[in-house]
């Protein structure tokens, strides 16, 4: 193979000469050509091949021994052509009014790196042992502030022991929902730096670390006015992603490879803890036999779901249900029966309520749905599709001899504050009053405290 020294001219010529590049790379290397300053357009260009990079059509070569950090090697899979590429980085965009030489010797705009968890010895306390004790607590979280809190002795030794100068938290709630900041005490949550598109495909998607020395380089795509360093590390438990841990500092320059070691180290335990608590909290507060939550759970819930409707000015409807006629499945078919009846209603339920709703089993063949920021009408679009869907479902499908089983729910509708001026309120006016109203006129419907109050139905002590 012919070698050839390339300016950084002759690369983008030679790229738009060819096939390799798709429109709007093409575009984008029609642009940088047109740049007049050498350290820019080698900044440009760099992004520009690791994007290429990103996408397949070029593929990055494992560094050499003696190679310096800022040479890059790939290879095109179309012409078998290796391609080394050095860039330039802080220092020379420092000196570009200058005339740079070509190619310049700096940093990569944007470094994409392992996970590496250590805890390198210069991070061990006076006694020598390393901070990987950062780091017990692990109670069950239920909310965005008991995971801050859990989450701050993390927090607190990576900006003491490193140059960062601050640390943010983004959770997935679900997989391929938006990342939720965590509120640390005094400080307001803070979007994610997304980097363009990298974040979900590098951090979150394959799992590395996006390393970026200077946020202001224009080839880095951070969202404008951004300044200073960043280390984008992901959150992972097992085989999966939960999140982002940001690393943040006011000044640009790479972070040395050692912080970043311990940047993986406290990601991993960050994401462990939570996991973890996670985990305690099923253990704890989840009914086995539904899979729902169990009354415990939801006792504490529908009070903290009323304070953040006082706080935010929304509503917090209250579906209770009940499963008609139980005591006739289990005396006809046995408690086995009865049990595969109340599982088979609690998945129906999970199935068909948002992740943000909280479902529990509040006692015997009863249950309890809370649909917090809803409205009336949306919450009663809800119990109707539950009542719809337990009704059409055939036992018979779980346990054969079951096939001859008919299975329906009442539900009863309150809504906060509408209805009810406190959490006691809402539970009797949605369970005591109009559930007992669906009950009494003739099961498997759904009835609002409004309906049953303008029929004169009374608080019943009891069904």
């Amino acid at each position: 193979m012919r070698k050839e020294r390339l300016t950084y001219q002759d690369l983008l010529r030679k790229l738009l000469a060819g096939r390799l590049l798709q429109r709007d790379e093409r575009r984008t290397a029609e642009g940088v050509l047109s740049v007049r300053d050498p350290v820019d357009m080698a900044l440009r260009l760099g992004g520009l091949l690791e994007e290429v990079a990103d996408r397949g059509g070029l593929i990055r070569l494992a560094p050499r021994s003696g190679d310096e950090a800022t040479l890059r090697r790939y290879l095109d899979p179309g012409t078998n052509d290796n391609w080394t590429v050095e860039l330039p980085g802080p220092r020379a965009e420092a000196d570009s009014t200058e005339t740079a030489p070509t190619p310049a010797r700096l940093v990569q705009p944007v470094e994409e790196i392992p996970i590496v968890p250590a805890v390198p010895s210069r991070f061990h306390d006076e006694t020598g042992e390393p901070f990987d004790t950062f780091f017990t607590s692990f109670s069950p979280c239920k909310t965005p502030e008991e995971i801050a809190a859990a989450l701050e002795p993390i927090r607190t030794q990576l900006l003491e022991r490193t140059t960062a100068t601050d640390v943010r938290f983004h959770f997935l709630l679900d997989d391929g929902a938006d990342l939720v900041a965590v509120p640390f005490r005094g400080r307001p949550p803070t979007e994610f730096e997304p980097l363009g598109d990298r974040v979900r495909t590098v951090v979150l998607g394959r799992r590395r670390i996006l390393h970026v020395p200077n946020l202001a380089a224009r080839s880095v795509d951070a969202q404008a006015g951004r300044t200073g360093a960043l280390a984008s590390v992901p959150l992972v438990s097992g085989d999966r992603s939960t999140g982002v841990m940001e690393v943040v500092r006011e000044t640009s320059g790479p972070f040395d490879p050692e912080e970043l070691q311990f940047f993986s180290m406290a990601a991993l335990t960050a994401a462990g803890l939570v996991e973890r608590a996670e985990v305690l909290e099923k253990l704890i507060f989840l009914d086995k036999l539904t899979g729902l939550y169990n009354r415990a759970y939801f006792d504490d819930q529908i009070d903290r779901e009323i304070e953040r409707a006082n706080r935010m000015g929304t509503s917090v409807a209250l579906l209770m249900a009940d499963l008609d006629h139980f005591k006739q499945i289990n005396d006809t078919w046995g408690h086995q029966a009865g049990d595969e009846a109340l599982a088979h209603t609690g998945s129906i339920i999970r199935a068909n309520i948002r992740s943000i709703d909280v479902a529990a089993r509040y006692g015997g063949e009863e249950f309890a749905v809370l649909l917090p920021s809803t409205t009336r009408s949306r919450a009663e679009l809800t119990a109707e599709r539950l009542r719809r869907v337990v009704a059409d479902s055939s036992l018979g499908e779980l346990v054969p001899e079951l096939a001859e089983a008919s299975l329906s729910i009442s539900l009863g509708i309150a809504l906060y504050p509408d209805d009810a001026a406190t959490a006691k309120q809402l539970i009797d006016r949605a369970d005591r009053v109009a559930l007992y109203a669906a009950k009494n006129w003739g099961r498997n419907r759904v009835v609002s405290w409004a309906e049953a109050r303008d029929a004169n139905e009374e608080l019943r002590p009891g069904r």
